[in-house]
């Protein structure tokens, strides 16, 4: 089987990021509530497993298999948290540069679209413009 080349693995992860950040925004209340009581399940399903196996397979007392899930669950915590912030300024650089880009092709759009429209459109986009001003600067006042 092909690999799909690096382009296009990058438009699938750019699809899907766009894709959860719209789920995300959009998801009703209720979805949240129940998407949260999943992950509690799921959370109360492993440490109610891990637990248990440190009770018969190793066996301890179920007063320190809880104590030692629950200092485990935090420690994995501490760990993912630390790795997050160890990427932070990667992250935070990215993001920088993400939004300049941006920035650039936006202020290329613009211009491209300004240079491409005629005198007439040009002088009508400006008397508007200073038609908003004026009138938000008239509504101010009052």
């Amino acid at each position: 089987m092909k690999r799909p080349s690096n382009q296009h693995t990058q438009w699938l992860k750019k699809i899907s990021l766009s894709a959860l950040i719209a789920v995300c925004l959009f998801m009703p209340e209720l979805l949240w509530h129940k998407f949260s009581f999943i992950l509690h399940v799921f959370y109360e399903v492993v440490s109610f497993a891990l637990e248990e196996s440190l009770i018969h397979g190793l066996g301890m007392q179920k007063y320190y298999a809880q104590m030692a899930v629950f200092y485990f669950f935090w420690m994995l915590g501490i760990i993912l948290f630390a790795r997050f912030l160890g990427r932070l300024p990667y992250l935070i650089q990215s993001l920088k540069t993400q939004l300049a880009l941006f920035g650039l092709r936006i202020r290329k759009l613009i211009s491209e679209t300004w240079f491409a429209s005629s005198a007439w459109q040009r002088i009508k986009f400006v008397l508007l413009q200073l038609l908003f001003l004026a009138s938000g600067l008239m509504f101010l006042l009052t």
